[in-house]
């Protein structure tokens, strides 16, 4: 049983916009656990899914400062330029890993995706839609 029912419930809870969040999320995936986990340098909040397919997750890392951020782009991927946020994509045998950076909070994904469940998610982020 989770404290929260939804990764934007639990961002708000501690104060964390959570229009960085994706809003959609392929319909065959059910939310099991939302968990947040406190550290020295701010927190974790992670939304844990479940489907036939496998589990899927999607996080949300807070950082105190900018400087304990170190996004590496990983070799083999691409980027996806969505009003003004690159997002780190990289797909291998039916599994995806994608990140992003929003201010001080660094958001990932990691699950079984097709190619357009990733636009689709990535599409449905709040932030994302706002003119910047």
């Amino acid at each position: 049983a989770s404290e929260y029912r939804s990764l934007e419930e639990a961002l708000a809870a501690y104060g964390v916009d959570p229009s960085g969040c994706p809003t959609w999320v392929p319909e065959d995936y059910a939310l099991y656990n939302v968990s947040v986990q406190d550290n020295d340098a701010g927190q974790k909040f992670v939304a844990l899914y479940v489907s036939e397919r496998g589990e899927m997750y999607i996080r949300a890392t807070q950082f105190e400062d900018d400087s304990s951020i170190n996004l590496e782009k990983e070799v083999g991927g691409y980027t996806y330029t969505l009003n003004h946020i690159e997002f780190d994509i990289v797909e291998n045998n039916g599994s995806a890993n994608i990140t992003w950076l929003i201010d001080s909070n660094l958001y990932t994904i990691t699950g079984s995706l097709e190619s357009e469940e990733i636009l689709n998610m990535l599409d449905s982020i709040p932030f994302a839609q706002e003119e910047t």
